[in-house]
């Protein structure tokens, strides 16, 4: 696995851990330690937090919020990290 997709899939495993955020489609590129969230919540406060969350994990240098407010989005099924088979 390369540093992009382990950095990707830890932010990724962080927002579905974070009550808040688990229900909600962030979305996370990263190419090299710069990092851009996109997506839609309802609050300034979930974006802000999607943000704190990313800012704080190691390996994030650089941090893009492209996070969309729409009073208006609403909740996916709970997202779950892709399984991979045991070898």
């Amino acid at each position: 696995m390369n540093e992009n997709t382990t950095l990707k899939d830890k932010l990724d495993e962080l927002f579905l851990q974070d009550p808040q955020l688990a229900d909600y489609p962030i979305e996370v590129v990263n190419n090299n330690g710069f990092v851009t969230l996109t997506g839609e919540v309802p609050t300034r406060e979930l974006s802000d937090a999607a943000e704190k969350l990313a800012r704080e994990t190691d390996s994030v240098i650089t941090l893009i919020n492209e996070i969309v407010i729409n009073r208006e989005a609403v909740k996916t099924i709970k997202r779950q990290l892709p399984t991979i088979p045991a070898r």
